[in-house]
């Protein structure tokens, strides 16, 4: 195809055209972590579901129902580093994508499996643990902290590997 031949775009549809291709590019990648959330989901409801019957079956006055969830810490995240590695290892394999802080701290409640009694306790973590982490790995030079995007109002940080 010549020159002659190819249309001018206007520079808005060229704009529109860029914030699809970004937003479909977060869209996939949001899917992805919600069909890890519905894999452990459903694995904790089959292990609810068993446990209830073990229950009734032992003990026919014992209601499953009436017993109380216990919302607990999971304890530490293992040996010293591994949550800082598990952030290196989630940014690494999205480059050259970026990822933001959200989606990062999503895949560490997922893989330590944390459980939070409320939302600002788990934004106190995110904001204490994993923005804190990303920052020093910025300042070391392995991550690059890219421009602030706009997510639903909200202003978050993303961030990219350094090849």
């Amino acid at each position: 195809m010549t020159h002659e031949t190819m249309r001018k775009i206007p520079s808005y549809l060229k704009g529109l055209v860029e914030t699809r291709a970004r937003a479909d590019a977060y869209v996939q990648r949001l899917e992805g972590v919600l069909q890890d959330i519905q894999a452990k989901l459903d694995r904790a409801r089959e292990d609810r579901e068993a446990a209830d019957t073990l229950i009734r079956a032992y003990n026919r006055d014992l209601d499953p129902d009436a017993i109380l969830p216990v919302r607990s810490w999971r304890g530490t995240y293992g040996k010293r580093g591994v949550l800082t590695e598990a952030i290196r290892e989630f940014v690494r394999a999205a480059q050259p994508a970026a990822v933001s802080t959200a989606e990062v701290t999503w895949h560490l409640i997922i893989k330590f499996e944390m459980d939070f009694i409320t939302s600002e306790a788990r934004d106190a973590w995110k904001k204490t643990s994993v923005r804190n982490r990303l920052r020093e790995l910025a300042q070391r030079g392995e991550v690059e902290r890219l421009e602030l995007e706009d997510v639903d109002g909200l202003q978050s940080a993303s961030w990219r590997w350094r090849a």
